[in-house]
């Protein structure tokens, strides 16, 4: 596949994936209150508005970190990546993976912290960390390339 092909795969996928990130992210912004639960599907699926300074599940890292120094270098080392595969499906799911990281990105260096909406799990005790878009696409990404290195391996396997 050409080097143009390949950039252009990944300058579509990765905007796509981060203009519908930051859109829902305005939107919700816009129509939901901080702080309070807003039930979507029963208790299991909720809009919950949060700001959120630290790292991936809340995670802190000390105040100091430097949360965006850090997922722009990744950001970087994701594109590299995409550009020296040939498998486009392994393309996008970089991709994917780059557009949601510039995503949370742009929250950081434009709000200060990562906008938060996406509130699942089970009553109160049962429940996942609040994560958004960008963590989605991310996290879609990734069990991309998993599956893909999974039959990767099975078809190699049954050649041999």
């Amino acid at each position: 596949m050409s080097f143009r092909r390949k950039l252009g795969i990944i300058a579509f996928v990765s905007f796509m994936t981060f203009a519908i990130d930051q859109i829902i992210k305005i939107l919700v912004v816009q129509n939901f209150p901080a702080g309070i639960p807003v039930p979507v599907i029963g208790d299991f699926f909720r809009i919950t508005l949060i700001f959120n300074p630290n790292t991936a599940f809340g995670i802190s890292l000390g105040e100091n970190f430097p949360y965006t120094l850090v997922a722009g270098a990744i950001s970087v080392l994701v594109l590299i990546m995409a550009l020296m595969e040939n498998s486009v499906w392994n393309i996008i799911a970089y991709s994917m993976i780059l557009g949601g990281a510039i995503g949370n990105i742009f929250d950081r260096i434009m709000r200060g912290e990562v906008v938060d909406f996406i509130d699942m799990g089970i009553g109160e005790n049962l429940r996942w960390y609040v994560f958004n878009g960008a963590d989605a696409f991310i996290t879609i990404g990734i069990i991309m390339l998993l599956a893909e290195g999974i039959v990767a391996h099975f078809r190699d396997r049954s050649r041999t």
